[in-house]
């Protein structure tokens, strides 16, 4: 779940979703053209749990978890877990220390003082500016807080239940979010007076909630196969995934998801997910691209992240920059940490390629379009020049191919060369401003 911790947490300029771009290649219409996978250094490894599930304190794998939930890294960059079936909130040190924060391990609702309290299957949890921990009680369906100094746990709830709570996130004012699976809402509250009020709903089973270092909130949507983005301004659109279920990488309207639950935005704005269905560790660029930085069938193993395994990943963390993430590995009992993350090489687009004559002919095809109506302008470079440019207006919500002519000298190039490559970028105006596209290379061959 979020780091949500002030000193963790920096403000930083993001960028809307963005419409997807790519170069269309020779393939189905339905599918852009791929290039080679990037370059993946990341390492999984287990950081604490010994798999076989449980409740036990300890260090590494002398500890036990029982079906761990949701995670958040507090401001000494300690692991805070949701071990949703011990019914307990424990603390783990980034060296693997497992202790325990909250809880007796009893199904009840009983407000105290550490192992005193008891919470009923918590799902997920934040830290807020003050460094207290504000827990989604999900079968209870209430709102608790424990506070860091003690650990004294207290309910927030006011008369009325919460609809299933799945996940909570703090913003930098200390206002909370609660994400409601069974109502399809999620609803900010005043953790002072217990206000609540509905920020967006109409979704499928909102599962995982956190706010991004520009203040807006994103939400999975775990029936429908999205992530969800709340701006400032309280405009709601589809920021990744195009409904249907899988495990594509690419643009917002290409990539798809598998039940995807738990949600972190990183201090740059880049989102990371716990694909629950397809058993993979997800980020997504702010222009909205989707890329897989570890697992793929189910299972355990640790290593490589493209050959490691994930049972159910059902809660990640992400401190810092993005080059470390935590996650709970839910069927196998374990935390797992993943690190060497480059996250930038991980969604650049990938470079991709056209035939001689399509470039001669009707010119370098681009595929732009995504969530929103607006105009898209590309600029194409060739030997760092620019040789071409056009605008479309795209007036319907969907991806388009829209033909870029090179001049004659570039053309000139391409016959004489066994390679010729083009830099393709631009720019798409929709309602909420310019938005910068993923640069791309296009290989004539």
């Amino acid at each position: 779940m979020p780091v949500s911790s002030p000193i963790l947490r920096r403000t930083a300029a993001v960028l809307a979703a963005a419409p997807a771009v790519l170069l269309a290649g020779t393939g189905p219409a339905s599918a852009p053209a791929q290039g080679p996978q990037q370059e993946n250094p990341a390492v999984v490894r287990l950081l604490a749990g010994d798999r076989a599930g449980g409740w036990q304190d300890g260090f590494g794998t002398a500890a036990k978890f029982n079906a761990p939930g949701g995670l958040a890294v507090d401001g000494s960059g300690n692991i805070l877990v949701a071990d949703s079936q011990s019914h307990r909130i424990r603390r783990v040190s980034p060296s693997g220390d497992v202790q325990t924060l909250a809880g007796s391990g009893e199904g009840n609702a009983e407000n105290g003082v550490g192992t005193a309290a008891s919470f009923n299957g918590p799902g997920g949890l934040d830290v807020g500016p003050d460094g207290d921990v504000y827990v989604a009680d999900t079968q209870n369906g209430r709102l608790r807080k424990v506070r860091s100094n003690g650990g004294e746990t207290t309910d927030l709830t006011p008369g009325q239940f919460y609809a299933l709570p799945r996940d909570t996130a703090v913003d930098r004012q200390g206002k909370v979010y609660v994400a409601e699976a069974n109502a399809g809402w999620v609803r900010k509250v005043d953790p002072t007076t217990r206000s609540r009020t509905v920020v967006t709903r109409g979704l499928s089973e909102p599962w995982g909630v956190d706010v991004g270092p520009d203040g807006s909130l994103y939400v999975t949507d775990y029936g429908k196969q999205r992530i969800r983005r709340v701006t400032r301004s309280g405009r709601h659109h589809t920021f990744a995934g195009n409904g249907n279920y899988g495990v594509r990488d690419g643009p917002p309207g290409y990539a798809t998801f598998g039940r995807p639950a738990a949600i972190d935005v990183d201090r740059d704005g880049y989102v990371w997910i716990a694909d629950l269905g397809t058993h993979r560790i997800r980020v997504v660029s702010p222009e909205g691209v989707v890329a897989t930085v570890a697992g793929g069938n189910q299972g355990f193993d640790d290593g490589p992240a493209r050959q490691a395994r994930f049972d159910n990943p059902r809660g990640i963390a992400v401190p810092g920059d993005g080059s470390t993430v935590y996650v709970s590995d839910r069927a196998n009992n374990a935390i797992r940490v993943i690190t060497g993350i480059d996250k930038r090489t991980l969604t650049r687009p990938p470079a991709v390629g056209t035939t001689r004559s399509g470039a001669l002919a009707r010119g370098i095809p681009v595929t732009c379009g995504g969530n929103d109506k607006g105009r898209c302008s590309l600029t194409v470079r060739y030997a760092g020049r620019v040789i071409a440019t056009r605008s479309v207006k795209l007036d319907y919500i969907g991806r388009r191919t829209i033909y870029v002519r090179i001049p004659g000298d570039a053309r000139a190039a391409v016959r004489a060369n066994d390679r010729t490559e083009f830099t393709v970028s631009g720019t798409f105006r929709g309602p909420v401003g310019p938005r910068r596209l993923p640069t791309t290379t296009v290989v004539a061959r």
